[in-house]
């Protein structure tokens, strides 16, 4: 079996929410308020779109280069203004149909992910640490599926002379 990309920890995120939830508690001194608030979230933004990143390249590991959507374009479409609320329904849904496709089976509830991808933007809009909590949880499912997909053979190792046994070593 391939070697998969580290995937990080899918709790990691939560600690942007909680910074900025603590950072709403404080009262500091301009300009430290502003400074203080860009720099949580432009740093909960970069790690956001580093488990998009690390999630196709997941993908593009176990599926050996076919699925359509590379590591840098997914991550860069959300940078894209108009396209990327687009962008929020299109990954999450390309995603569901290659892996159905694949395994025979899904590995993730796509309709909760993309609710709490469309929710959780457009609540950091207005309240960064509740909306980007929302963007954590959605990850935390994608990541939670991948971790189960890792778990299950490749379906291109398999061919009529490979049996379990010999794929599983025993």
């Amino acid at each position: 079996m391939s070697e998969y990309p580290g995937i990080p920890n899918k709790y990691i995120g939560y600690l942007f929410s909680v910074a900025f939830l603590i950072y709403e508690f404080l009262t500091l001194e301009p300009p430290f308020d502003i400074l203080t608030r860009l720099l949580i979230a432009i740093t909960g933004w970069i790690y956001y779109l580093y488990l998009v990143y690390t999630i196709h390249e997941v993908m593009e590991v176990r599926y050996r280069n076919r699925y359509s959507v590379s590591s840098s374009k997914a991550m860069f479409m959300h940078l894209i203004p108009i396209y990327n609320v687009y962008w929020l329904y299109k990954w999450p849904t390309n995603l569901k149909e290659y892996i159905q496709r694949r395994e025979q089976r899904e590995f993730f509830n796509y309709r909760l992910v993309i609710s709490f991808l469309f929710i959780g933007t457009t609540l950091t809009r207005f309240d960064f640490a509740i909306g980007y909590a929302l963007l954590t949880t959605a990850m935390l499912i994608l990541i939670t599926g991948f971790q189960q997909l890792m778990q299950v053979d490749d379906p291109d190792l398999r061919d009529s002379t490979t049996s379990d046994k010999q794929l599983h070593g025993v």
